[in-house]
């Protein structure tokens, strides 16, 4: 697993930080104990393409600030 960066959640408000993390090869683990509904992390696969529109494009799968972010980590200042 690669550290990829962090971000304040919400800067004025709170010193709270969130990491970014790029996780490989991630497999199902069936012997994992059953978690609780909202703590549930839903794998959705998607090629760098059908991201790669930008947040300005108002049908682009990403449009909130934290995807926005990570998508700039990931794929670099091309994606805008």
């Amino acid at each position: 697993m690669a550290y990829l960066g962090s971000f304040l959640t919400s800067p004025g408000i709170t010193d709270e930080l969130g990491h970014y993390f790029l996780a490989e090869d991630v497999v199902e683990d069936p012997d994992a104990p059953t978690a609780d509904d909202d703590e549930r992390i839903t794998l959705v696969k998607t090629h760098l393409s059908q991201v790669n529109s930008g947040p300005a494009d108002a049908h682009a799968s990403l449009y909130d600030a934290k995807t926005v972010l990570l998508a700039r980590l990931v794929i670099g200042p091309a994606f805008a």
